[in-house]
């Protein structure tokens, strides 16, 4: 994938209908792939060398890399980047890329100034007490940072930076997997308790997955968004709120497990996967006797 930033001097904004129908797009879905990896990278304190060849290297042409930093006056990132790596194998152009993604990088954190204050944070806890806790009470052990010294600093520089990177993502994923979970049971007890033959079937991470009948697609979908959108105790004091995604993939129509696409796309007619959020739970079980339980007409919409 090729991608080239360059100045513009007109915008247009996107109506939510023209991004959500892009969301599966080529080359939209594969560039939204790589920004949401991009941006794991960066939220979780991923440095410009890392940053560099995982996106920059495979993307950018050195010319590119050149009229980016001719562009954007990146000569301190340059000559930094030279003096740091001087004495290893690395080429100019393999200096070039990581000055650029430096630049990116910083001017991603000024950008979110908050995502670096929450890793230094982290860090600097790990180093005083020799864990970190997420807020739903997980704890992971990083004794060696608290009791590093100079030897280790020296030789076991790697082993270190692998643990500071730990602390800054151990919360972040045991609070997502915490908020999965904890839904996990309630939307069960839902199924059960309204009698559904609909299953969850497997859970990875931040991620559930199901088996649905056709004719309980909506109503499933929306305990679904439901409960996991809801809000959480330990998040009060967080202005931002959860956000699901879903993705729902159909044999008849040749879509096998993690190959779906956006749940619209099987609703019925009328129902969106927004519209599930104003829906009550009357509304949403009202939808199995309304929706046909045939594959056929669950067939893909062009």
């Amino acid at each position: 994938m090729s991608i080239k930033i360059s100045k513009r001097t007109e915008t247009r904004k996107i109506t939510v209908e023209e991004f959500i129908r892009q969301k599966n797009v080529q080359p939209y879905k594969s560039m939204r792939q790589v920004a949401k990896s991009l941006n794991f990278l960066l939220i979780f304190g991923g440095s410009a060398g890392v940053f560099s060849e995982s996106a920059l290297e495979t993307s950018w042409t050195i010319d590119q890399v050149n009229n980016f930093i001719e562009e954007n006056n990146c000569q301190a990132e340059l000559e930094a980047a030279r003096a740091k790596y001087a004495r290893s194998d690395y080429d100019d152009n393999k200096i070039k890329y990581i000055a650029v993604a430096t630049r990116m990088r910083n001017n991603f954190f000024k950008g979110y100034p908050g995502l670096m204050e929450r890793i230094d944070r982290e860090k600097k806890f790990a180093a005083q007490h020799g864990y970190v806790r997420s807020p739903f009470g997980a704890t992971r052990k990083t004794i060696e940072l608290m009791l590093r010294g100079d030897y280790d600093n020296k030789h076991l520089s790697g082993v270190l930076r692998n643990l500071e990177n730990i602390t800054a993502n151990t919360a972040i994923q045991n609070d997502e997997a915490s908020v999965a979970r904890r839904a996990m049971v309630d939307i069960q007890k839902w199924l059960e308790d309204h009698n559904m033959k609909s299953r969850m079937f497997n859970e990875i991470h931040d991620s559930i997955d199901f088996y649905i009948y056709y004719n309980e697609i909506v109503p499933v979908l929306w305990i679904a968004k439901k409960t996991l959108e809801a809000e959480q105790p330990e998040f009060s004091s967080s202005p931002v709120k959860l956000v699901v995604d879903c993705e729902v993939s159909s044999l008849p129509a040749g879509q096998y497990y993690k190959g779906g696409v956006d749940p619209d796309v099987y609703l019925p007619e009328g129902v969106t996967w927004e519209s599930l959020t104003d829906m009550t739970e009357e509304e949403a079980l009202s939808w199995i006797d309304k929706t046909t339980s045939t594959p056929a007409d669950f067939a893909r919409k062009e």
